[in-house]
């Protein structure tokens, strides 16, 4: 925290900055990137296979697999296939793809 006290345990190979109350985690290289709320709490994790490339923008989250783009919702579930080349965040509800 602001103090300097330890408020979530040192058990991540790889963690991102909290943004809106979330970040995301890693524990080591061969589990799927998770993503956490300020209490540590896991809110899903992710296949090892998928990787997080955007923000979560609208409550969708741009991530990649076998190098195409998709879209996940905030339950970590498929919204839309992992198809396209090129993908941006959502903004007032569109993405470019």
């Amino acid at each position: 925290d602001k103090t300097g006290k330890t408020v979530l345990p040192f058990i991540y190979d790889d963690a991102g900055e909290f943004k809106n109350g979330t970040a995301w985690v890693r524990r080591n290289e061969n589990s799927g990137k998770a993503l956490i709320d300020k209490s540590g709490k896991i809110i899903f994790e992710l296949d090892k296979n998928i990787d997080v490339c955007g923000e979560i923008r609208e409550e969708r989250i741009m991530a990649t697999k076998k190098e195409k783009i998709g879209y996940l919702d905030m339950s970590g579930k498929v919204v839309i296939p992992f198809k396209y080349d090129y993908g941006t965040d959502f903004i007032n509800g569109k993405a470019v793809v």
